[in-house]
């Protein structure tokens, strides 16, 4: 894929110092441009398919006026979106010779917005045409290639976050070896191992009755039952 990045390039840095020779026809910005890298990408959060990324610029033009520099990201010209180096130049000459073109640049994740009027596209510089299949297929590339990139970082952390909670069991049931089981420990300890930590129920029964004497309950008394459970504190006295 990689070598696909020179034959995606609009044109050469050709041009020398000298003054161009105009011509009447194409609006012309000055940018020689690719897809953005995937260092770019990252630098930048971005999207595969947003933005051109510029390679050169053309001396005394309107890129070099508005300090348009190797690296940066042109993602919107006039308010509309560039996703596309074939988006770029229909945008170019849509504005036309002489029309005043407002690029949003990024740079090192920064949003840069720069004003200008366009020159004519100088007759000494090629005006090659951009395979828009091969950009296509090469942005498509690195959008499935951003997904696995995402899918084992996601892979990764869902590793590290099995690997704390395991380390978080062992030190919950460490600490029930050595006294009573808090909720919050509990909580962090597979179901099974939680449950045997537990401390042992205790079932308190008091009867109360009335009686004649302590020996006997009469058949005709009422029976009163009080019973408690009770996890992990000391029985009360129950009178």
């Amino acid at each position: 894929m990689r070598l696909l990045l020179p034959i995606l390039c609009a044109a050469a840095l050709c041009a020398g110092e000298s003054d161009y020779q105009q011509s009447d026809q194409d609006a012309f910005a000055g940018l020689n441009m690719t897809p953005p890298s995937g260092s770019t990408q990252s630098a930048n959060n971005l999207d595969p398919h947003v933005g051109v990324e510029v390679q050169g610029v053309y001396p005394n033009t309107t890129a070099e006026r508005m300090d348009v520099q190797k690296g940066d990201v042109v993602t919107s010209i006039n308010g509309s979106p560039i996703t596309s180096m074939t988006d770029l130049r229909n945008e170019v000459s849509l504005i036309g010779v002489g029309g005043t073109a407002t690029f949003e640049i990024l740079r090192n994740g920064q949003k840069i917005v720069k004003t200008d009027t366009l020159g004519a596209w100088p007759k000494n510089v090629p005006r090659e045409p951009i395979d828009e299949a091969a950009e296509r297929r090469f942005r498509d590339w690195q959008s499935r290639r951003l997904d696995r990139t995402q899918q084992a970082v996601a892979s990764l952390r869902k590793q590290v976050e099995d690997i704390e909670r395991q380390a978080n069991a062992r030190a919950a049931a460490a600490a029930a070896r050595s006294g009573p089981l808090t909720p919050a420990q509990a909580m962090q300890m597979p179901v099974g191992e939680a449950l045997a930590a537990l401390p042992a129920f205790h079932l308190t029964l008091n009867v109360a009755h009335d009686a004649i004497d302590a020996g006997r309950i009469a058949s005709d008394r009422s029976v009163a039952w009080d019973a408690r459970v009770l996890i992990g504190s000391p029985e009360p006295v129950i009178h």
